[in-house]
């Protein structure tokens, strides 16, 4: 085939590393990293500022102030979690605004579904654009594989498609709603995250080898195809079992520094997919619910059977109240509150600011010398057009900010 490059394995590493400005450079790591962070500011103040756990997110006519159905039978579809935390979240600003402006609403309801539509449209430009630059990253550096991507080049092309898919996953995160009366968009959307995410976890899970860690600066360079190859055959070889003797610290080679972490990353992107496929669709979510709601009502069953059977009157510290009943009872109300968590909007906003830290963790290990968090070595960073586009294209959420406030009211 014309054009193509045959890898010898067999030879030595490259003396030297050349950085690649369009992948490692400052402003394509900035502009990931920044939108990555705008990503989950956005859904954080919405879930503070204007998510409602009184609204049924899969009617499409329910109102976003809600407050004529706070005593009705929408009170079903409210978290305990999230109202509890949403309302110690809101009663510091709604007793200075009390005081101040002598109400307790900071915002009117049209100026909440005002603010609700300049979130929405920021975040849906920010998923398009790195839904994009994701599949753009991923499918290049597959491509780039057999013709010698360098190992270093490929961990950091991993670490910023893992940027593109956390955006996206907080879209589909906050635009629930939005995406149910949408049906047409959430397919496609549901339909390239999924091959998004699986792109992702294919190129995550060969990692999961020890001769990653040979990645010191004398070792940057070494073919990614090299490295992936010896996945199925992970006993050293020569050079191998040399560069363990320089080592000192056995810690070093324990499962932990090379193992769990691209095996943590790739489930978590592949659960957190799996999750907004059921909660972005109502028969799945709904079916969900009722099959954890009929355990929760058997349990609560089992623990009345067992509370009657061992619990008589007058025999509080009994042996088999302590013994039997209390753990079961621990055991129960552990099981309930996982049920609260699981459904929680919290665990979604979680979830993502838990990601974006595991992202940047893991992306100043793969930059920094010697893979330890240190300061990354900007002396030879060009900033060339490849690196000042994605930078300046920072600026289309805050356009359409601008767009949104000049709509009437």
């Amino acid at each position: 085939m014309a054009g193509s490059i045959h890898v010898d394995c067999s030879a030595s590493s490259p003396d030297h590393f050349e950085p690649d400005n369009d992948i490692s450079g400052a402003g394509i790591v900035i502009s990931y990293i920044l939108t990555a962070a705008l990503a989950v500011f956005i859904i954080i103040v919405y879930y503070v500022v204007v998510y409602d756990p009184l609204v049924d997110p899969f009617d499409a006519d329910a109102d976003a102030d809600a407050d004529a159905a706070q005593e009705g039978a929408m009170r079903d579809h409210i978290n305990p979690l999230d109202d509890f935390l949403l309302k110690w979240l809101r009663s510091g600003p709604a007793y200075i605004s009390k005081q101040g402006l002598g109400s307790r609403k900071l915002l009117s309801p049209r100026a909440r579904s005002r603010l609700e539509r300049v979130l929405i449209k920021c975040l849906l430009i920010m998923s398009d654009l790195q839904i994009v630059t994701g599949f753009a990253l991923l499918l290049s550096g597959f491509s780039q594989l057999q013709r010698g991507l360098e190992a270093l080049k490929w961990r950091t092309i991993l670490d910023l498609a893992w940027f593109s898919c956390l955006t996206h996953l907080a879209c589909l995160t906050m635009l629930r709603r939005h995406l149910h009366t949408h049906t047409i968009e959430r397919v496609w959307r549901l339909f390239a995250m999924g091959i998004l995410a699986a792109l992702l976890a294919a190129g995550l899970l060969p990692t999961a080898n020890p001769k990653w860690l040979l990645l010191s600066e004398d070792a940057k360079a070494t073919p990614a195809i090299c490295i992936l190859g010896c996945y199925l055959k992970p006993e050293p070889n020569r050079e191998w079992r040399e560069y363990i003797l320089l080592v000192a610290d056995q810690s070093y080679w324990h499962p932990s520094q090379w193992f769990w972490p691209p095996v943590i990353s790739a489930s978590f992107v592949v659960v957190a997919f799996v999750f907004r496929v059921v909660r972005l669709y109502k028969s799945l979510s709904l079916s969900v619910n009722r099959a954890a709601k009929w355990l929760d009502n058997q349990m609560q069953r089992f623990l009345w059977l067992l509370f009657r059977t061992l619990c008589k009157e007058g025999e509080i510290y009994s042996l088999k109240r302590s013994l039997v009943y209390r753990p079961v009872f621990g055991i129960v109300m552990t099981w309930r509150f996982v049920l609260v968590l699981l459904a929680s909007f919290a665990l979604e906003v979680s979830w993502v600011f838990t990601a974006f830290l595991w992202g940047i963790w893991r992306l100043m290990l793969d930059l920094s010398p010697g893979n330890t968090i240190e300061g990354l070595d900007s002396s030879n960073q060009a900033w060339s057009f490849g690196q000042i586009v994605p930078v300046l294209m920072l600026a289309a959420p805050l356009i359409s900010i601008a767009e949104t406030f000049k709509e009437p009211f």
